[in-house]
C-alpha cells in the first residue's frame, strides 16, 4: 500500500516564485529531474500560454527545512521547466518566438513575437507577475515517499534501481556543489550530464580516492553512499581535484581535439581524476601532471593507452575492484614518472 503525507497548497503567483528562485529557496537539481531541456519555442508556448489564460499545470514541491531566518527550503518535483521558462523570461533572457501569436488583453491585440519581457506592454507584464500559481507541497518526505511521487509524476513508469540510489544518497548536498563546479562542463559532455553522469563521476571518485572498497559497480556503490557521509575536507579535496583537471581538459581542447573528445569518456575521467588526486598528494606539479597524462592517453593507434594493464582494465568489468585498482596502480606510475 502506497501511503503518502497530505499535501498543503502555496498561494503564490509568478512573481513570488521568481523572489523565491532569486534566493535560491528551491533545488531544482532532483536525482531524477535534470537537465533544463526546453528550447525557445516550447518555452516561448508556454508563456504565450499564461499570457492568454489557459496555464493550470501544478509545482510540486517537498519542504525539507526552514532557515534560522525563518524561510522555507525546497526541492521541486514537477515543475522545473515551467519554472526555467518563468524565470529566464522574466530575466529578460530570452525573446518569445518569431512566430508566436498576437495576444488580445481588453480591447487590444499585441504583438508578442521576438519581445522580451520589458518589451511587452505593461498591462501584459503584469498578467504575467501577477498570474496565480497552482503550488502543493509536503513537509519532508521519506525516501519511499519520493519514489513513489516520482513514479507518479511519470505516469507510472517504473523508477530505476539507479534513480533509487541517487535519491538515498547521503551526502546529495554535496554532490549537488560539486556537478556545479566549473570544471564540469569542461570535462564531460553535455548529453552525458542529462544522464547524471556527472554525478556517478564525482561518486567514482570518491570510491577511488577515499573508500577502502573500489568495486564500482552500482550494488557496491549504494549501500555505502547511503549510509557514509562525504566529509568536508573530502569535498574540499575534490574540488581541488577538478581545479586540476580543467586545464588539462582546456588545453586539449583548444589543441588536439581527437584526443579531448577521447579523455571525456567516463572510465578515463576517473582515471585522470584518481591521477590528480594522487599528484597532488605527492606535490607534482601541475605542469608535469598535465604533460604525462597527455603523453599517456595521446596514441597513434586504436589503443586506450601506452600501458597493456591499463588497456586490458578497461575492456571489460571495468568496475570490478581488480580492474578499478589496475588502473589506479597505473596511474600513479603516470603522474610520478615511473611509466
Amino acid at each position: 500500500m502506497h501511503k503518502i503525507k497530505e499535501a498543503n497548497s502555496l498561494n503564490w503567483n509568478i512573481y513570488e516564485l521568481v523572489e523565491q528562485m532569486d534566493n535560491k529557496n528551491i533545488n531544482f537539481n532532483m536525482p531524477i529531474q535534470r537537465g533544463f531541456v526546453w528550447d525557445s519555442k516550447r518555452k516561448s508556448l508556454f508563456i504565450h500560454s499564461i499570457l492568454i489564460g489557459i496555464f493550470s499545470s501544478k509545482f510540486i514541491l517537498n519542504k525539507t527545512k526552514i532557515t534560522k531566518d525563518g524561510f522555507s527550503l525546497y526541492e521541486c518535483y514537477d515543475g522545473k521547466q515551467r519554472a526555467n521558462a518563468i524565470y529566464d523570461f522574466i530575466k529578460n533572457k530570452y525573446s518569445l518566438y518569431i512566430k508566436t501569436p498576437r495576444v488580445q488583453y481588453g480591447s487590444t491585440i499585441y504583438t508578442v513575437a521576438k519581445h522580451r519581457f520589458d518589451d511587452l506592454h505593461e498591462s501584459l507584464q503584469n498578467k504575467i507577475i501577477g498570474h496565480s500559481l497552482d503550488v502543493i507541497w509536503y513537509d519532508n518526505l521519506t525516501n519511499d515517499e519520493k519514489i513513489t511521487i516520482f513514479s507518479r509524476i511519470n505516469n507510472g513508469k517504473p523508477v530505476t534501481a539507479a534513480d533509487i540510489a541517487r535519491i538515498k544518497v547521503k551526502s546529495r548536498d554535496v554532490l549537488y556543489r560539486l556537478i556545479k563546479h566549473p570544471a564540469i562542463k569542461e570535462i564531460i559532455k553535455r548529453g552525458a550530464i542529462e544522464r547524471c553522469q556527472d554525478e556517478d563521476i564525482i561518486k567514482e571518485i570518491w570510491f577511488m580516492c577515499y573508500s577502502k572498497n573500489k568495486n564500482l559497480t552500482q550494488s557496491a556503490m549504494s549501500p555505502i553512499l547511503e549510509t557514509n557521509e562525504i566529509s568536508k575536507q573530502q569535498e574540499e579535496e575534490i574540488v581541488q581535484i577538478l581545479n586540476r583537471m580543467k586545464p588539462l581538459y582546456i588545453k586539449t581542447k583548444v589543441t588536439n581535439k581527437k584526443l579531448y573528445q577521447k579523455i571525456q569518456n567516463k572510465n578515463y575521467i576517473t582515471a585522470i581524476a584518481y591521477g590528480a588526486y594522487f599528484s597532488i598528494k605527492n606535490n607534482i606539479d601541475e605542469k608535469d601532471y598535465i604533460y604525462r597524462i597527455i603523453l599517456f592517453f595521446d596514441t597513434n593507434n586504436n589503443k586506450q593507452s601506452t600501458s597493456d594493464l591499463y588497456n586490458q582494465s578497461s575492456v571489460q568489468n571495468t568496475s570490478s575492484e581488480t580492474n578499478v585498482k589496475n588502473r589506479m596502480s597505473v596511474m600513479e606510475k603516470v603522474v610520478t614518472g615511473e611509466y
